[in-house]
């Protein structure tokens, strides 16, 4: 496979996570993005199950490993420490909310522009 192919590829995963539907894995409305659009802070700080964190933790930890992808990127390499977002993330106020949700997004337009700035 050549680099151009893989980064297309690359590209489509990454939109269809976060962005939209273009029948690789998800149902049409299902994108993170569009996911956490219907969602209020007061149903983001409900835990999602069991002993698991809420889902505000799991967006945050979702931009963090983004983060951690994105410095990996770069050669950055560093001890990171996974549990912090578990330990300190639970009940968030809309505002947010709001910034938890604006946060992962510009974190994953970083990623996909820096994917895509790939050269062969």
């Amino acid at each position: 496979m050549d680099a151009e192919k893989l980064k297309e590829i690359i590209l489509s995963l990454l939109d269809e996570t976060f962005q939209t539907h273009h029948g690789i894995y998800t149902n049409r409305g299902t994108s993170l993005m569009e996911t956490m659009a219907t969602i209020d802070a007061a149903e983001a700080s409900v835990p999602v199950g069991g002993k698991c964190p809420t889902l505000a933790a799991q967006v945050a930890h979702t931009a963090f490993y983004l983060e951690v992808l994105e410095k990996g990127m770069h050669g950055e390499d560093e001890t990171v420490d996974w549990e912090h977002i578990w330990n300190t993330v639970n009940v968030v106020t809309p505002e947010e909310w709001d910034d938890s949700r604006a946060h992962l997004e510009a974190t994953y337009q970083r990623i996909r522009s820096e994917v895509a700035s790939f050269d062969s």
